[in-house]
């Protein structure tokens, strides 16, 4: 009887293991530390994210024949899902008078906004749905664990930040955030639980569950002198650091000009201690400029220029990755396109390069290419 048993429980697991084997597995891209890959039929775009199907998804901005860079920076929007096989699905052409704003995905879901509207699609279902929401030019949006985080805008000068829960398709009260949220301060990034967000002077780490105060950082009077009233322009959250990009007036570099200049400050949560990079100016240093950046606890990518370029020219653009074990920085050279770098896991970062020429003479026919790096994989030692 026990042999009997026995036989049939080890009958159960092997087929287990088949259908399992058999099951829709995500599709895998290429075991590489750095790879690139032509894109054709895209004139210029976003990577913005992974779904757990293995497809990376694009917001393609296509640019019409004859148009300069710059003329209109979202034409004909497209929202595509690229496969490891090469393989591209178009899922949304909405009018081209619309304007597509931030676009994020995380396991099957996809949030993204166009004019004044959010829509979510469930990419296991093929679901489509519209978000109801009120937003406003500094729409900030975050996904995570299948929530989604924005600026509500109230009015001129007023807004408060809403969560909606994709899966259960209703909207969360957040308690704990403390006030003011209003104006171009309402900025926010969602990350397990943990909310990074910012007011009117300070920028605050908080656990949404126990409402308590993780950290906050008065971005006014002790990250850089001169900074505008503006506030932070973009905000990152790691399990261990965070980060922000702050606008600025460089005045002792500029020699009393006002050239607005941006940097991304890195705070490491467990040491406290803060790095600072990009620092632009007329004196421009290496890396200077940043303004999109990708956060992980091993490095922090961001899109900046070379040492005295100061040409608004997406292509001269490089993306520059810091490590913070052993404190070193490197260009990596060869990626013209000034397309932001995006995270798709805490080890791999990507992006869309465009033609050199693409600024000065852009063509129907040219095409972007994607570009894949595993930092920690190329760190020199």
């Amino acid at each position: 009887m026990k042999l009997k048993i026995r036989f049939l429980t080890h009958v159960f697991l092997l087929l287990v293991g088949f259908l399992v084997s058999c099951g829709p597995q995500a599709a895998k891209w290429p075991d590489s530390a750095d790879i690139t890959i032509p894109i054709p039929s895209v004139g210029e775009g976003t990577v913005c994210g992974q779904m757990d199907t293995g497809e990376l998804v694009i917001a393609a901005n296509d640019l019409p024949r004859g148009s300069k860079y710059g003329d209109d920076p979202y034409p004909n929007f497209r929202l595509l899902f690229l496969s490891p096989d090469g393989k591209m699905n178009e899922f949304s052409r909405p009018p081209e008078e619309l304007v597509a704003q931030p676009v994020v995905a995380e396991g099957h879901w996809v949030v993204w906004t166009i004019a004044d509207r959010m829509y979510a699609l469930n990419r296991k279902s093929g679901k489509r749905e519209e978000i109801p929401a009120r937003l406003g030019l500094m729409t900030n949006l975050s996904l995570s664990e299948g929530k989604a985080v924005w600026r509500e805008d109230e009015g001129a000068h007023s807004g408060h930040l809403k969560m909606w829960d994709l899966e259960r398709n209703q909207i969360l009260e957040l308690q704990n955030i403390p006030e003011p949220t209003s104006d171009s301060h309402t900025l926010a990034v969602y990350r397990k639980g943990k909310l990074f967000t910012c007011t009117s002077s300070t920028l605050v780490l908080l656990d949404l569950e126990t409402g308590k105060l993780l950290k906050a950082f008065d971005w006014k009077n002790e990250t850089w002198p001169g900074t505008t009233d503006f506030g932070p322009w973009r905000l990152y959250l790691a399990d261990h650091h965070v980060a922000w990009i702050e606008l600025g007036k460089l005045v002792h570099q500029n020699k009393g000009g006002t050239d607005m200049c941006s940097r991304l400050v890195v705070v490491d949560l467990k040491t406290g201690e803060k790095e600072i990079f990009g620092q632009g100016g007329k004196e421009q240093p290496e890396g200077g400029n940043a303004i999109i950046a990708a956060l992980t606890d091993q490095f922090v990518a961001w899109l900046g220029w070379p040492k005295d370029v100061f040409s608004p020219d997406p292509t001269k653009a490089i993306i520059y990755v810091h490590y913070f074990k052993n404190k070193k920085t490197i260009p990596l050279e060869g990626t013209p396109g000034g397309a932001s770098p995006k995270l798709l896991d805490e080890e791999t970062i990507a992006w869309l390069t465009l033609p050199p020429a693409f600024s000065e003479n852009p063509q129907s026919e040219d095409s972007v290419a994607l570009r894949i790096v595993r930092p920690m994989e190329i760190m020199t030692p």
